[in-house]
């Protein structure tokens, strides 16, 4: 629930001039009221004979007021919300705020009454009231045990709407002051404000002071209480009010003279304080005091703190367009300069680690093409290796008519029956010469003929490996000893139309023609 208006409390002390006691405020505690001190009382006080001389006591405790009357009352006329009044209670008391009872009772250490300790034993409340002014009255209605003590009051003002606050403080020398009369400056109590005030010379409707204000919620002027102030009245607009500020044994420095609230802000207004009130014109100062007088200290004016309301509004402001993602930049005040600083710290610590995330990513990129080149490289060399050591030799000895023998010096029979152990180089590379024999008898036909080619592997495999080749001869010849002699021109001529038969053979497979023409030697 949001507020209507802005709470402020004021401290009101039992010796303030705003409390009217019945039958009267300071005499015989079985027949009214009697202001004493917790720490020093009006006997103490009569004993020392240095204060006697000047006609008042500085109070030594906590102030209040005493009764053992029935029927004292204590009456206080305020605008706000509510009261609470701090008291000790021997007697049945009660409390009415505009002629209803109130009955609640609350903690006595509750904050409205902390500035009494441990004496306040009672806390009497009467809140949520409507808001306006009220009129609050605590009555001693029986018989009592012993003495009711009141050491004060804390009221609930209304400051206007709601916000921070602030009061600004209109000493007694502010130039806006207007002075009518005689009046006299202080400067001999050193618990008043900066340390001075004035006093009215003359009791009379001309002795008055005036200030004019605006932009306050409330109002709060101070004084002195003592044995030679008396009767006064203060009017704000068209209203007046009286009081009476005596005191015949202590002296209350800033006291609480008037206080008003639920002014409007945007109106001017002239408070003035009179050293006169019309229901008491032949008022007498108590001896041996002197003259009667009204005073001022200063006056304080409850105001908007704008300065941090417009902080506080800028911080608002700052965070909700943060969590708006900064769509919009705040038009009531600049952004904050400690939100920036943040803001760029961790924008540049987001760059950082892109940049880190970005480099790292590169150098395993990089790492992982190294790694895929050198497997590549190796399943590249290992198969062509293979297929080298598999692949069948294209010249390798096939079944084909060999060339009539030719002749040579030397023995016949060794040199036709001794295969050819010899190399030769073909394409870099050296290769067994295929056994050629030269026998008379030896017959193409009775030979098999050449297996079948298989085109769907002719890549891989054409014809039969070399071994298989080799080790697979339609006839065996038993070879004699090792020739000495050099080979003849025919064995080289035989064994180049070997090669050149091997080379058109695997040239017609791979264009899938018939078998080619064999080459031999005439």
């Amino acid at each position: 629930m949001s507020l209507a208006f802005q709470p402020y409390n004021l401290t009101l002390p039992s010796y303030s001039p705003v409390f009217t006691y019945l039958p009267y405020r300071d005499g015989d505690a079985t027949q009214g009221w009697n202001s004493s001190y917790t720490n020093y009382n009006v006997e103490e006080a009569l004993n020392n004979q240095d204060a006697i001389k000047f006609g008042y006591f500085w109070g030594i405790g906590i102030a209040y007021r005493t009764t053992t009357h029935i029927g004292s009352s204590i009456n206080l006329n305020f605008t706000g919300t509510a009261i609470y009044l701090c008291i000790e209670n021997a007697g049945p008391v009660s409390l009415l705020v505009d002629g209803t009872q109130f009955q609640t009772t609350g903690n006595p250490a509750d904050a409205a009454c902390a500035l009494y300790g441990e004496q306040a034993m009672e806390l009497l409340v009467a809140e949520d009231l409507p808001l306006g002014v009220h009129s609050a009255t605590l009555q001693v209605t029986d018989d009592v045990a012993g003495p009711v003590n009141f050491y004060g009051a804390t009221v609930t003002m209304n400051a206007g709407q709601p916000g921070p606050k602030r009061v600004e403080v209109i000493d007694d020398t502010d130039i806006g002051w207007t002075w009518r009369g005689q009046w006299n400056g202080g400067s001999d109590d050193p618990y008043m404000w900066d340390g001075g005030y004035r006093s009215g010379l003359t009791y009379g409707q001309a002795t008055s002071a005036s200030y004019t204000f605006k932009g306050a919620y409330g109002v709060i002027l101070r004084g002195l209480s003592m044995c030679n102030y008396g009767p006064y009245s203060v009017t704000l607009g068209s209203e007046t009010v009286r009081f009476d500020a005596t005191d015949i044994w202590w002296r209350h420095s800033q006291s609480v003279l008037y206080f008003t609230s639920g002014l409007d802000a945007t109106q001017s207004y002239t408070i003035t304080i009179t050293d006169y009130d019309d229901q008491s014109p032949n008022a007498l100062s108590t001896a041996p005091c002197g003259v009667s007088s009204a005073s001022v200290d200063a006056l304080y004016l409850i105001m908007d703190d704008t300065a941090t309301r417009d902080a506080l509004l800028a911080a608002a402001n700052s965070t909700a367009a943060s969590s708006n993602g900064n769509l919009s930049a705040p038009t009531a005040a600049p952004a904050s300069p400690t939100a920036a600083i943040v803001g760029g710290v961790l924008g540049a610590l987001l760059l950082l680690m892109l940049g880190l995330v970005a480099f790292l990513l590169v150098v395993w990129r990089r790492l992982k093409k190294e790694v895929q080149s050198a497997r590549y490289s190796a399943v590249m060399k290992e198969p062509e290796g293979e297929q080298w050591r598999t692949q069948p030799t294209p010249w390798g000895p096939q079944f084909v008519s060999m060339p009539p023998p030719v002749p040579s010096t030397g023995d016949s029979t060794n040199s036709l029956m001794t295969p050819s152990p010899e190399t030769y180089t073909s394409n870099g590379a050296q290769y067994p010469k295929p056994n050629t024999h030269t026998l008379e008898n030896y017959n193409t036909a009775g030979l098999p003929p050449l297996p079948p080619q298989n085109t769907a592997h002719d890549a891989v495999e054409s014809h039969p490996p070399v071994a298989r080749a080799i080790s697979s001869p339609t006839r065996t010849v038993p070879a004699g000893p090792r020739s000495p002699d050099p080979p003849s021109l025919g064995d080289l001529v035989a064994n180049l139309s070997t090669v050149l038969n091997g080379h058109l053979h695997q040239e017609y497979l791979r264009e899938e023609q018939d078998e080619p023409p064999e080459y031999g030697t005439r």
